[in-house]
């Protein structure tokens, strides 16, 4: 099993909407896991040589870099689409949230560039309190690891527990977003 295979056809190209088209050979992609999912090239030699040349990035960083990246300027994250022998990615155009790009732009670079703390900051927008079964989900990781971004949410002064659900739930202190 080695790894997919981008492309991108005409159809795809021309199409008003985004759309990123991978020919997989066997079922690898998974909806519940394509954060942080390490890679494994079939030819490392080449992988490095295509990387130091800067024909591509290093395998691995692309769902994570757009996720992040897209969360920065205040808009959804991506969404995959897998038939199984293919997957689509979707990346919702338009003007993000400029209040929220504020926010994370006034954050420490190490807390506004964490993939994890930004999917929690973008659910509460939108949602009130968010707890760590919760925001495993969202960060594709087990709830113990979910307790951990949520500590160093806390420790940032970001979130404080709510009253809500005898206080399991997480709540983003008052702020412009």
């Amino acid at each position: 099993m080695g790894e997919p295979i981008l492309t991108c056809s005409a159809s795809a190209c021309c199409s008003p909407e985004p759309t990123l088209t991978k020919f997989v050979p066997e079922p690898v992609f998974t909806r519940r896991r394509h954060l942080t999912h390490p890679s494994t090239p079939r030819n490392r030699l080449l992988t490095e040589t295509v990387s130091v040349l800067q024909l591509a990035e290093r395998t691995g960083q692309g769902v994570d870099r757009a996720y992040r990246e897209m969360l920065r300027i205040g808009k959804e994250p991506p969404a995959f689409d897998d038939s199984g022998t293919m997957v689509r990615a979707t990346l919702v155009g338009g003007i993000g949230n400029d209040a929220f790009v504020r926010f994370v732009n006034e954050l420490p670079l190490r807390v506004g560039r964490d993939v994890n703390v930004l999917l929690a900051l973008s659910h509460l927008r939108r949602r009130r309190s968010i707890d760590a079964s919760h925001l495993g989900t969202l960060i594709q990781r087990p709830p113990v690891e979910a307790q951990q971004v949520l500590a160093s949410m806390a420790g940032e002064r970001l979130i404080e527990p709510s009253r809500r659900n005898g206080g399991q739930g997480i709540s983003l202190l008052p702020s412009p977003v």
